[in-house]
This record gives C-alpha cells, structure tokens and sequence, in this order.
C-alpha cells in the first residue's frame, strides 16, 4: 500500500492569528476616523438646519435675521427671501447661501 499524501493548503495557527491581529489593529485605527466623520456630518446638517430654520423666519415674520459663525462672520436674510450671501464652512462641509435668492446649497 502506498501512503496517502497530506496537501499543505490553506493556512496555518499562526498565520490566521497573525492576520486577525492586523485586522484588529486596522479596524482600531479606523473607528475613530469614523466617529468623527459622523460628527462632522451631524454638525453640517444641523449648521444647514439652522441656515433653513433663519431664512424661513426671515420671510415669515418680514424681519432680518442673522446667523452668526464661530470666526464671527455673519448671513443675514432678508424678510423679501435675499440674503448677505456667503459660504459657511463646517468641517469639510461648505453651505453657499445665494445672495440675491438666499438659497442655501452644499458647494461642490
């Protein structure tokens, strides 16, 4: 009888253990590059909702209301839908308000 022949395929212990450990590291690494993208587009969205949430006040109450930016840069909408115009800028994120519309849309 001749022996059987075993096939060295596929992984060994330790090179499965070492590739889970450089996958755990990895994801470690990244989960809070993650978290802070999250925030960053939270942040945007509530910067936009304040933008939305100032111009309709604007137009419904006929009176000028200003948002101002942490650098102390100011929008002002008008009761007649115009704005200051600008942009507003959060995280990676930029707002641009139109002057004469006082529409707000994310700068490409």
């Amino acid at each position: 009888m001749t022996p059987a022949r075993v096939d060295a395929a596929g992984f060994s212990l330790v090179e499965t253990l070492v590739a889970v450990a450089i996958l755990a590291l990895v994801v470690g690494l990244a989960v809070p590059y993650v978290r802070d993208g999250r925030r960053a587009e939270q942040a945007a969205g509530e910067t936009l909702s304040a933008l939305r949430q100032a111009r309709i006040a604007a137009r419904r109450e006929f009176r000028v209301v200003d948002i101002a930016g942490a650098n102390g840069a100011a929008i002002r909408f008008y009761p007649d839908g115009s704005s200051s115009g600008g942009d507003v800028t959060v995280g990676a994120v930029v707002w641009r308000i139109d002057r004469l519309s006082g529409r707000i849309a994310r700068a490409p």
